[in-house]
């Protein structure tokens, strides 16, 4: 089985990518709607929140959990992996969204000398941790990056504010980008918030024309497409097992998403993710071999 998480409806991007695309596998999405918006969190705050709820997706049956959200994968993810998942859950893995960004910017640039100008567009979290413009200047060429907070942006997407509002919102980040980069105009952007899918279509009606804008569903189905050949479980449509899930009002975070996608999405409340899911632990020397491969 493979987890998912988030703070809030963002990484519904990546699950829906995933399973549209892998309707056999088994998907469970947990989103912490009851201590979001993480963006602001402090780093304990973070490890803390984020052990807690990812330990409960591991406890359900999953041997692979993804962390659909830049913030944690930036904040949280390198101390899980080193101090606590070999110890606590041995075999299973944990994977986030920021490093295969930065792996699609590297593969742009190749061994190119000419230095690309990258605007990232993230939580004030990741902004603050500069894990973007650190692995982005360490490139061939390096970059010259400008990384703007979009503090309000994952917010009021998740409160379901109208599109003039929002694009006022996109209006004020693209300006402070302007201002970072002094009038040189960006040749990718990246939306380093699985929210901010939502709101792309805004993103490419402002920036310039020829401006490559990057958002993480696509690069987390290539990340995970690597998984694919080695997985033989797969489910017949009525034994697969794909549930969301919140800390929050289960119904109040069932309409934000369902009015995003446009279509019902039902989330239950965290209180059922317990017992035994189908398929439990089955995945677990699949998940072995494929990350001893990608070492």
């Amino acid at each position: 089985m493979i987890g998912i998480f988030d703070s809030g409806v963002g990484g519904l991007t990546v699950y829906e990518r995933l399973r549209q695309c892998y309707p056999d596998l088994d998907f469970v999405y947990l989103a912490d709607h009851a201590s979001g918006p993480y963006g602001l969190k402090s780093d304990p705050e973070l490890y803390a929140l984020t052990r807690q709820n990812v330990d409960l997706l591991f406890r359900k049956g999953c041997d692979l959990i993804i962390l659909a959200c830049n913030t944690v994968s930036v904040g949280a993810l390198e101390m899980l992996r080193k101090d606590w998942l070999s110890t606590a859950w041995p075999g299973r893995s944990l994977i986030g969204v920021a490093q295969p960004t930065v792996d699609y910017v590297r593969r742009l640039q190749g061994d190119a000398d000419k230095q690309r100008v990258v605007a990232v567009f993230a939580t004030e979290f990741t902004v603050q941790s500069r894990y973007f413009s650190t692995k982005l200047n360490a490139l061939a060429g390096g970059c010259l990056v400008a990384e703007v907070p979009c503090t309000r942006l994952a917010s009021l997407i998740e409160s379901g504010a109208t599109g003039a509002r929002l694009g006022r919102e996109v209006d004020r980040y693209i300006a402070a980008m302007e201002r970072q980069l002094r009038g040189k105009a960006p040749d990718v952007v990246l939306l380093a918030c699985t929210h901010y899918v939502w709101v792309e279509r805004l993103f490419v009606e402002r920036l310039s024309p020829g401006c490559l804008v990057v958002s993480q569903p696509t690069l987390m189905l290539r990340e995970f497409d690597k998984f694919a050949r080695f997985s033989t479980a797969r489910r017949s449509r009525a034994d697969r097992y794909h549930r969301l899930f919140t800390t929050g009002d289960a119904g109040a975070v069932s309409l934000v998403a369902s009015t995003l996608y446009r279509k019902p999405r039902t989330f239950s409340a965290v209180g059922d993710l317990v017992g035994k899911a189908p398929g439990q632990g089955a995945h677990l020397a699949v998940w072995t071999a494929f990350f001893e491969h990608r070492q």
